[in-house]
């Protein structure tokens, strides 16, 4: 009784669809080629719209039907059925005398094909249109349509299934007005409902990065209890995964006997109240399969052919739609990368030319102090006050100079990922102080609070490197402040967080808040005034949060604005460490023990003369050569026990002296250091490989160069 009054329900609907709708199946010559095509079934409004088509027009063929035969509408019925693909379009036929607005569909078995039209010629130009004595007719098809129509209003689930379907053929456009996959979703979901008298819904769309069909809309299915309805694998388990994997529909009408479900999933089916079910794979016309439409039954269900081929061609014009709109936003997402990279490169260059502009204010300030003062000490008394000032001022800028190109070398390789820390166990406290101490003079004329924890902080850091990291925040509190400001520091463990917290906080000039999200990318300047008093490279913060990331953990800032001072937070992580007494101290005091045999060579002979001249000032018996080859000449006659040479060198350089010294019975032993401009972390593994003990960057620390000399001797 159900299977009959479903069926009376989809005939009434069927024959009073307001489009003319007619299935065909193509006719193929023995070549292949489409001659015509038979007509299976059509409705009333076909009848209407064609109105030169017989009413016993089921079963014939199309030449059976009119007196004369147009080609072109064979012609393109065949090349839909041979492609697959749908098409839309509005077509003058000169046999009826007609305009028609057309869509056809292929339905992918036995050759046949889905005709939706409807006449449209009281919309085109009336001299094109013969309508005489055609209005009698129409007005009395158009009063038995209405006739019909007014037996659907009997219902409200009947007038539902109505505009489903005679909305059917204009669905692909509204899924593409739209424009969100999500709405679109919805619409192809309560369509499946209506047009399947299903109880409930879902959308299963396959998710390629987890190899699933993942639910991403639904209409009275539960996807939250349980919860592994929301995702399911593709294979044989489930109706849906099974579609997916078949690339074709599955129907179950009892879930109580579908045979291929896990008990489990069975039992959640049934509690979620679904008998029957039909999962159809969404496929475009392209052949991608994009994901399943389910819906679902409360009482058993019977599927008819209609219904069936009705979700068959909501699935292709869905499959459509989302295989479009997914285009489109690939497209519009590429687009926005393009133009977030075209920014993000725009900003660099107006980085890069404002960090050449810095850098040639920064380097040209300190070799104008360093020239003016040389200049001073040619016509000074030496030893004198102007002597002694001149010399100071030669010293402040070198460290200067020497600071900027570090700068650049380290955020060089932080960039390149090439430092390599070396942790030891450490007290936090402790290396605050030392700091501290180390900055003590720059600090003098500011107002320093300091707060450390109670007890000693263990951890696991690069000492230098960490050492780095607070001091330029200490640098840059100073260069911010004025005489008097205070300046805040201390450090505290987050117990909950299980890190050590390191707090630099001043009064100072403060940070405008666009500058903010920026801070610590390399070359960002707080003071852009055109004096530069403060001077940099805007490279500091950059470091500091580098040097940090490297031990696994985080630098922030904060400023309410500009003349209200600021904050910056570095948190490192703590892990459990005993807090005994084995924090690695330094091995030596710096100070050589005894007078030491020293070569140094170096093509440039002021640079060798200045590094001789400082060894003797120690202690030492100092020579030196200009080349490699006389350096070679030279240390088999001075039997020196240690070797400083340049890298750079014209003929034979610094890796291949290291090498001969290597080679040679009398020389092997002699302890070699690099002294070079060349101070990546690629230069210091080719030295290493070459050789040598040690690698000293040009300028030369001397209390480095003390501690090298206390390790010989």
């Amino acid at each position: 009784m159900t299977k009959e009054i479903g069926l009376m329900k989809h005939n009434l609907l069927y024959e009073n669809f307001l489009e003319g709708f007619i299935l065909a199946q193509m006719i193929f010559d023995e070549i292949g080629q489409p001659i015509d095509y038979r007509i299976l079934e059509v409705n009333t409004s076909g009848l209407i719209h064609s109105k030169a088509m017989q009413k016993q027009a089921s079963g014939h063929i199309v030449r059976e039907l009119f007196d004369s035969f147009e080609c072109k509408w064979v012609e393109i019925f065949g090349n839909v059925v041979l492609s697959g693909k749908s098409i839309k379009f509005e077509i003058y036929s000169q046999d009826l005398n007609q305009w028609f607005k057309v869509q056809v569909y292929s339905q992918y078995k036995d050759y046949q094909f889905i005709i939706i039209f409807e006449d449209v010629s009281e919309n085109k130009e009336p001299e094109k249109i013969l309508i005489t004595g055609k209005e009698e007719k129409t007005a009395e098809s158009a009063q038995a349509l209405i006739s019909k129509n007014s037996l659907l209003k009997t219902g409200c689930r009947q007038e539902k299934e109505m505009k489903a379907l005679s909305k059917l053929h204009s669905l692909s456009d509204r899924f593409i007005l739209k424009g969100s996959l999500q709405s679109v979703y919805g619409e192809i979901l309560d369509a499946a409902i209506v047009l399947s008298q299903a109880d409930k819904g879902a959308i299963r769309i396959f998710n390629e990065q987890n190899n699933c069909l993942e639910i991403l809309e639904q209409r009275g299915y539960d996807i939250h209890s349980p919860n592994y309805f929301k995702y399911i694998s593709i294979g044989d388990r489930t109706a849906a995964g099974k579609a997916f994997k078949d690339r074709k529909r599955i129907i179950v009408e009892d879930v109580s006997q579908a045979p291929f479900y896990i008990e489990a999933f069975r039992q959640a089916i049934l509690a979620a109240g679904i008998c029957s079910l039909q999962a159809t794979p969404l496929i475009s016309s392209s052949g991608n399969i994009v994901g399943i439409l389910v819906t679902f039954y409360t009482t058993l269900h019977q599927f008819e052919e209609y219904e069936l081929r009705m979700l068959d061609l909501l699935a292709r014009q869905a499959a459509d739609a989302i295989e479009q709109i997914r285009a489109e936003e690939t497209i519009q997402e590429s687009e926005k990368r393009a133009l977030a990279l075209v920014e993000e490169l725009r900003k660099l260059d107006q980085n890069k030319n404002q960090f050449l502009s810095i850098l040639s204010h920064e380097l040209r300030n300190p070799l104008a102090s360093i020239m003016m003062s040389v200049s001073l000490l040619d016509r000074v008394t030496p030893g004198g006050k102007q002597f002694r000032q001149a010399k100071e001022i030669i010293e402040r800028q070198t460290t200067q100079l020497s600071r900027l190109v570090d700068d650049l070398l380290d955020i060089t390789k932080i960039n390149q990922n090439k430092i390599s820390l070396k942790k030891e166990k450490i007290n936090l406290n402790e290396l605050i102080s030392r700091v501290l101490e180390d900055y003590r003079e720059l600090l003098a004329s500011k107002a320093v609070e300091v707060e450390l924890t109670s007890v000693p902080l263990y951890m696991e850091a690069d000492p230098a490197r960490l050492t780095q990291a607070v001091g330029n925040l200490l640098n840059n509190a100073a260069k911010f402040t004025q005489m008097g400001d205070k300046i805040q520091v201390s450090v505290w463990k987050d117990e909950e967080q299980q890190e050590a917290v390191i707090c630099v906080k001043d009064e100072g000039l403060g940070i405008k808040p666009d500058i903010l999200p920026n801070l610590f990318f390399p070359f960002i300047q707080v003071d852009s005034s055109p004096d530069r008093s403060s001077g940099g490279l805007g490279l500091g913060l950059a470091i500091v949060k580098g040097m940090v990331e490297l031990h696994g953990g985080s630098v922030a800032v904060a400023s309410e604005g500009l003349g209200k001072g600021a904050q910056f937070t570095i948190r490192l992580p703590l892990p459990e460490i005993s807090a005994d007494n084995n924090v690695k101290q330094p091995e030596t005091d710096g100070k050589p023990s005894r007078a030491l045999r020293i070569l140094v060579i170096d093509d440039i002979p002021d640079v060798a003369e200045i590094i001789c001249s400082l060894l003797r000032l120690l202690g030492h018996e100092v020579i030196s050569a200009n080349s490699g080859s006389e350096g070679l000449l030279k240390a088999k006659a001075f039997h020196p026990e240690i070797l400083f040479c340049d890298i750079g060198m014209p003929g034979m350089n610094g890796y291949e002296v290291a090498e001969r010294f290597h080679r040679d019975q009398e020389l092997k032993d002699i302890f070699l250091v690099a002294l070079t401009g060349y101070a990546q972390q690629d230069d210091l593994e080719r030295a290493r490989a070459a050789g040598f003990n040690r690698h000293l960057a040009k300028p030369v620390d001397m209390s480095i160069l003390e501690q090298i000399l206390a390790e010989v001797s």
